[in-house]
């Protein structure tokens, strides 16, 4: 396959490595072996051209064998970026899974007939509920009051 050229400032291959290093720990973080080796190695190709965008700050060779890293507290301040991301997108996959679950409980307790006659708009209405209930409490209490009960125990959200 021929290969394509792109031209970019020093700034942009800087953006671009932590683009490509991000995408890359996502995929391979928690691996012993890498489960996505293309990635990897394009990613250590990028990390290569260091010099040549004058990234010294960002990469270093670690081995006669071109094998490329990105410097240690480089890694830290993506990391910290990450971390925010993944505290983003805990609250809101837990609220997701917790409404859909709910959903399903509050659906399968309706009579069948009744159901019949739920229309789109009552779905996006109880669903619309539930974001709020769940976005109220965790945004009040984080996970505090998150707690794995009996079925015997009356439902806060149904009172």
């Amino acid at each position: 396959m021929p290969k394509k050229h792109i031209e970019l400032t020093d700034a942009q291959y800087k953006t671009l490595i932590k683009l490509a290093f991000l995408g890359e720990w996502v995929l391979n973080a928690h691996n012993v072996e890498s489960k996505y080796p293309k990635e990897q190695q394009v990613l250590n190709h990028l990390l290569s051209k260091f010099k040549t965008f004058n990234a010294e700050e960002l990469v270093h060779e670690v081995d006669e064998d071109e094998d490329y890293e990105v410097e240690d507290e480089v890694v830290m301040g993506y990391l910290e970026q990450l971390i925010e991301f993944r505290e983003d997108t805990f609250w809101e996959l837990l609220v997701n899974k917790l409404v859909g679950r709910d959903l399903i409980e509050i659906l399968l307790a309706k009579d069948p007939e009744a159901l019949k006659n739920f229309s789109e708009e009552e779905r996006e209405a109880m669903i619309y509920k539930l974001e709020k209930f769940y976005k109220k409490e965790f945004d009040t209490a984080g996970l505090e009051t998150l707690r794995v009960v009996n079925e015997d125990n009356v439902d806060p959200r149904l009172n």
